[in-house]
């Protein structure tokens, strides 16, 4: 059974700086960004697809390859459907490298120091202007 609340988190996370292509799979998120950053060229499954696991897995590979992107799956812990990683081995699908974290922490826990945070629909040009992954500018999507 998922865990609720990891799948609400989850879900917050994935409106925080979404991908430029998006379609639902299902309850299912297919993302697209250019290849920029894992988590944006991803699937995020949680919830029902709509259809059985294994056509859900083949529609999203077929989605990302018709993007020119290589197929991707999140596997956040404690959520997502049943089987999924067993799925997804049995079919040599391979994990990244190294695994990807969403960290958080209660808002009352912040030092004082760093209580004057400032919330924005949009990253301004401050941000975009110092923003690098991996130590490359920020592609135009």
């Amino acid at each position: 059974m998922p865990d609720a609340q990891v799948e609400a988190l989850e879900r917050a996370a994935a409106r925080h700086w979404q991908a430029p292509g998006t379609e639902p799979l299902g309850e299912w998120r297919l993302r697209a960004a250019a290849g920029f950053t894992g988590r944006a060229n991803s699937v995020l499954p949680l919830g029902d697809p709509g259809c059985p696991l294994p056509e859900a897995v083949t529609a999203a590979a077929q989605w990302y390859r018709r993007r020119g992107l290589r197929p991707m799956i999140v596997l956040p812990q404690g959520a997502g459907p049943a089987h999924l990683e067993d799925h997804l081995t049995e079919r040599r699908w391979l994990p990244r490298p190294a695994p990807a974290y969403v960290m958080l922490a209660e808002v009352k826990d912040l030092p004082a120091s760093h209580a004057d945070v400032e919330f924005a629909p949009e990253p301004d040009e401050a941000f975009l202007g110092l923003y690098r992954y991996r130590g490359q500018d920020l592609p135009l999507c």
